[in-house]
């Protein structure tokens, strides 16, 4: 009776690093973000109030521990709440998470948490994904993405990427001073004339941090055009973040 009254409710496990990231990254544009289940996977895109950055979401259930949703929901919630929940909890036990009507139930062994949620009907996500072709990519683990940004931030909060034949060079400058760094890194720049283009380290840096240490970050841009940072959770499940090109007046 119990297995029969469980399989009723919509539920899944994770590992509790796992829950973090997805929060983490929804929390990079909104604090309330909607965040939709179905069989496949769960889901999740919006951009930020200003419109200069995306955040694309899109897990398969394959990753997860345990996975019995069987129809799409939506539901809004408050991130910043539901991530000191598992912040606190215990990183070596995987948590479950119940759907219910208007709240969820975070479970971990004989210790649970209720967080009140607001179910969204028949929603349609009408936020599109920009359709560019990208020219150059740069690969590097999180915590060297961090380093350099956070020493390039000192000086200014705007960076450029500048290309050359054998080097690709990260770089900002204000009245105060000039940071140059060199990502000793994989990357692949088109091919052609030097191409620098200015990104707001404003709207990027959240991101970086949010991913944890020792993941890869894939960013990818073109001249002129927005800017794509990946990151994926076990191989399947991908996390992509756009931000617009600074525009200088």
């Amino acid at each position: 009776m119990q297995e029969l009254q469980e399989s009723k409710v919509s539920y899944f496990r994770t590992e509790v690093k796992t829950l973090e990231q997805i929060l983490k990254s929804a929390l990079v544009v909104s604090e309330n973000p909607t965040i939709c289940l179905d069989a496949s996977g769960l889901f999740f895109r919006s951009m930020d109030n200003t419109h200069v950055s995306l955040m694309d979401i899109r897990l398969q259930e394959t990753i997860f521990q345990e996975w019995n949703i069987k129809n799409q929901m939506c539901f809004e919630v408050d991130a910043k709440q539901f991530l000191k929940i598992v912040k606190a909890l215990n990183k070596k036990q995987s948590v479950k998470i119940e759907i219910f009507q208007d709240e969820i139930k975070i479970d971990q062994k004989d210790d649970a948490t209720l967080l009140k949620i607001a179910r969204v009907d028949d929603f349609e996500n009408s936020t599109p994904i920009p359709k560019i072709n990208f020219t150059s990519t740069i690969r590097a683990l999180s915590e060297e993405w961090k380093a350099i940004l956070r020493k390039t931030e000192a000086i200014s909060e705007v960076f450029e990427i500048v290309k050359s034949d054998h080097s690709c060079i990260i770089k900002s400058k204000s009245d105060q001073g000039q940071s140059i760094s060199t990502l000793g890194t994989e990357f692949y720049l088109s091919v052609g004339a030097e191409e620098n283009t200015s990104y707001s380290l404003e709207w990027l840096m959240p991101f970086i941090k949010s991913v944890p240490k020792g993941e890869l970050i894939e960013i990818v841009y073109s001249h002129q055009k927005p800017l794509k940072a990946e990151t994926k959770i076990s191989d399947l499940g991908i996390i992509n973040y756009y931000v617009a090109p600074r525009v200088e007046n």
